[in-house]
């Protein structure tokens, strides 16, 4: 178990993001006895603004400036690529407040990369590689990493469906089916269990796809924005997990403050495409509707047409993946995840509408 001494401080990643605020808000919002509040160093990007740390604080019900002026945070702008460095500036800015230097370390930074575009490589396995280097420098006690469920896909075939559980996890399959993203996340836990075997003492979650908030802008909510100008005209009956943002916080403060190794799988709902945007959709107040392009007869269509996939332009709409990720019939089973959080996972009614209330304020800016 983590100590608890309010003198130790915890290094967080990522902390400027939905996930990484939400961390935030639950070590430092929801307690009740002030005394036992932890020191927490947040990483951010050099120029990153607080705009989503502000939308995640009044999901909370806390002031906006919550997080930007708490005493027991100390923000640092710091290139995480460069582990020297980061321990260069730790010293100096902990020295400065007479603060120890973090004994353990929450990670939750991550290069997005959805889309996976050839010839652009994605950094999440250098980002974890130098983050480990950092938790040696610093001897930490434990260290907790936000993965995701992307590393459990199997190669289930197309039209069948297969529930994933929390051992699931197979990073050396066939990757033409898998995006960079993916890839990189892999990669990414591989390093982390790597660490565990060399003692260091890890946590690892894997969360489905988030429901969160944040600026109209960000990549994180593009789902949202897309739904509010009403341009997804179609979906298929293709299923994922999704979670909310706030959920996936709790069991993260929850797995590391006990040092619970896992890997848990954060997965509150597996839900047709279908399910989820119209949840989306009436979370933010809009009515949608969605052209059902199902498996029968669209996926024989797109094999058929699969030679598409060699003209510029279409090959990302023509491709195994582009299929897998349309028409995976995967689910996942989240009850490991659930057993950290003191009531459950959220309804999906719940999260969808209190998340759509922030964004849908968003959009109307």
């Amino acid at each position: 178990m983590i100590s608890s001494d309010k003198d130790t401080s915890i290094f967080l990643t990522g902390g400027t993001g939905q996930l990484g605020a939400s961390i935030l808000m639950e070590l430092l919002w929801k307690p009740v006895d002030t005394q036992v509040q932890p020191l927490v160093v947040a990483a951010k990007r050099p120029g990153s603004s607080f705009d989503t740390a502000r939308c995640v604080a009044e999901l909370y019900g806390a002031p906006s400036n919550f997080l930007e002026q708490h005493p027991h945070i100390l923000w640092l702008d710091l290139d995480l690529f460069d582990h020297i460095q980061v321990r260069e500036h730790l010293e100096v800015a902990c020295a400065k407040r007479n603060w120890s230097l973090p004994s353990s370390i929450i990670h939750t930074a991550a290069v997005i990369d959805l889309a996976g575009r050839r010839g652009e490589k994605n950094r999440n396995a250098t980002l974890t590689e130098e983050v480990l280097s950092l938790a040696k420098e610093l001897e930490v006690v434990h260290i907790t990493h936000i993965s995701s469920i992307a590393v459990m896909g199997a190669n289930v075939p197309l039209g069948q469906s297969l529930v994933l559980q929390p051992a699931d996890f197979h990073p050396f399959r066939g990757s033409k089916e898998l995006g960079n993203y993916a890839k990189s996340k892999m990669a990414s836990e591989l390093l982390v269990w790597r660490g565990k075997e060399e003692g260091l003492s890890v946590s690892v979650l894997r969360p489905g796809v988030i429901i969160g908030v944040g600026p109209a802008s960000r990549a994180p909510q593009e789902l949202w924005l897309r739904l509010w100008k009403n341009k997804l005209p179609f979906t298929t009956d293709g299923m994922t997990g999704v979670v909310d943002v706030r959920d996936v916080a709790e069991a993260a403060v929850s797995a590391h403050v006990g040092g619970l190794e896992g890997p848990f799988t954060l997965v509150g709902h597996n839900l047709r495409f279908d399910q989820m945007l119209q949840a989306l959709s009436d979370g933010l107040g809009v009515k949608r509707s969605f052209k059902m392009f199902a498996e029968e007869p669209w996926l024989d269509r797109m094999r058929s047409l699969s030679f598409l996939r060699y003209i510029p332009g279409l090959n990302e709409f023509f491709s195994a993946r582009m299929r897998s990720m349309l028409y995976s019939k995967l689910m996942y089973n989240g009850e490991s995840g659930a057993t950290l959080l003191e009531k459950g996972y959220r309804s999906l009614e719940s999260s969808t509408e209190e998340c759509g209330k922030i964004m849908r304020g968003q959009f109307q800016k």
